[in-house]
């Protein structure tokens, strides 16, 4: 199975929309530069925002094709600005880029949105009531771009993102999947057979899909299928909208098809913790420990290798230290880590895309107990070095008197040592967080389950309780 360590670069976000114009050579090749000389094995880059191409193509619209003067939007300006310079002094910016992975010893796989096709009658688009690539017209437009792509530089690969929306739009009306899915696996095919039979190498086909089964086949994808007839060289789950980190999702089901089909599947971690559509005020990115934690278990569920993209830019020390870590599995494996429960996003759930967070408590009931899954990578019982398990709760509405029950795998946290501070420094009478020391009842490999229940409030306080953040740490000795 190919195990591989993924970096993405979006060329917008943290390049074309953040660096002012003239760009130097050194700050044209950063994309890739930033990524060289760690584990990082595979550079993915996008060729396309869903608002035209950013290279030079001659088979769909370009990004520096637009004239929107006067912009009114500082990064859109640059990266057209920046795009218009080069094609006008003859340079592509996309072989410069590839010529500078394969210089590096990284491959370069181009990835392209299934749900963005600019230049092309847009009462076909699904959000205008059209059928995206349910009409021929749309999957021809998409296909000349991926035969450019292959023909015209020398790639690696082509990842075509399914996943959208979010940053891209739907490839087929959300209520007509079904009805297309022998459409996009005969189109699926034809790629393949297009990027195999390519003059010289061949490249591979990934493909970026929902992270349940249910998901997909609502939305035209049969992934069984597609690794059943050899049509995907690997498979990357994903969901768009839901950016913060899942350290569990729900992939068993992908890893073992694959699996079968002798297809590797990447883990993709997303960059942060919270943002505003999960509640949080701003967006809170994912520290080392976290990530880890997320990669292990990405790891421990079937996956070849980790993905990940959008880290705190510009890359600094610890970000690279990241990069080098990821490709060294038993190095991931043996530092420390945080295991975060995920938090309910409207957009996901109403897709089918739930989380356990956060769990509303109405009232005491020592009957009533409530589950939470916790998925954890690391065998604490054989761990020689392991210095310290400890879980973390923030339960807003709780006050000191609350009796909280708390199990883990059907074994009582009772006598677990515990204490308790302020939930939120600013908010000090919110809630509490509490923090207890595993130490006799530990969590085991792979799934877990805490179960809750509220076993009394204090005299004259009614009401319940909101159990906001979990998660677990582990601490090992240097």
């Amino acid at each position: 199975m190919d195990r591989r360590t993924l970096y993405f670069n979006d060329i917008r976000h943290f390049y074309l929309y953040t660096l002012d114009p003239p760009l130097s050579r050194e700050q044209l090749l950063l994309p890739v530069t930033e990524a060289a000389g760690t584990s990082v094995d595979t550079f993915v880059y996008s060729v396309d925002g869903g608002n035209g191409l950013f290279y030079p193509s001659e088979a769909g619209l370009r990004y520096a094709a637009r004239d929107e003067r006067p912009f009114t939007c500082g990064y859109a300006w640059r990266a057209w600005r920046i795009l218009r310079d080069l094609e006008e002094q003859g340079i592509d910016i996309l072989a410069l880029q590839v010529d500078e992975a394969h210089r590096v010893g990284l491959d370069f796989f181009a990835s392209l949105r299934m749900g963005a096709y600019l230049g092309v009658d847009p009462a076909k688009l699904v959000v205008n009531g059209g059928k995206g690539l349910g009409h021929a017209e749309l999957r021809e437009a998409r296909f000349a771009v991926v035969e450019e792509l292959a023909t015209r530089y020398p790639i690696d690969g082509v990842e075509l993102d399914l996943a959208g929306p979010g940053g891209t739009l739907w490839h087929f009306p959300p209520d007509e999947g079904p009805k297309y899915t022998p459409v996009l696996t005969e189109y699926l095919a034809r790629i393949a057979a297009l990027l195999r039979g390519r003059q010289g190498k061949p490249a591979l086909l990934g493909v970026l899909v929902y992270p349940t089964e249910e998901m997909c086949l609502r939305h035209g994808m049969d992934v069984r299928a597609w690794l059943a007839q050899g049509i995907v060289d690997w498979v990357l789950p994903m969901f768009y909208p839901y950016f913060p980190l899942d350290g569990d999702m729900p992939i068993e089901w992908l890893c073992e098809a694959a699996a079968l089909a002798g297809v590797p599947v990447y883990g993709r971690l997303q960059p942060w913790v919270r943002d505003p559509s999960t509640g949080a005020g701003h967006r809170v990115l994912a520290d080392l420990a976290t990530l880890r934690g997320a990669a292990a278990n990405f790891l421990a569920k079937g996956c070849a290798g980790i993905y990940t993209h959008s880290l705190s830019w510009p890359l600094g020390e610890a970000e690279r230290g990241l990069l080098q870590e990821l490709g060294d599995h038993a190095r991931l494996r043996a530092g420390d880590k945080r295991y975060i429960l995920t938090r309910r996003q409207e957009e996901a759930r109403s897709m089918g895309y739930g989380a356990p967070l956060p769990l509303a408590i109405p009232g005491a009931d020592p009957e009533q107990r409530y589950r939470l899954p916790l998925f954890v990578a690391d065998d604490l019982a054989a761990a020689a070095a392991l210095r310290r398990v400890s879980l973390k709760m923030k339960v807003l509405g709780m006050v000191g008197p609350d009796q909280l029950g708390l199990w883990l795998n059907g074994e009582s946290l009772a006598a677990a040592p515990r204490v308790h501070r302020p939930s939120d420094p600013l908010l000090p009478y919110d809630g509490l967080e509490l923090e207890l020391e595993l130490q006799a009842v530990r969590p085991r490999p792979g799934r877990n389950w805490l179960e809750v229940a509220l076993l009394a409030r204090p005299a004259g306080l009614a009401g319940g309780l909101s159990i906001e953040e979990v998660e677990l740490r582990v601490e090992y000795r240097l």
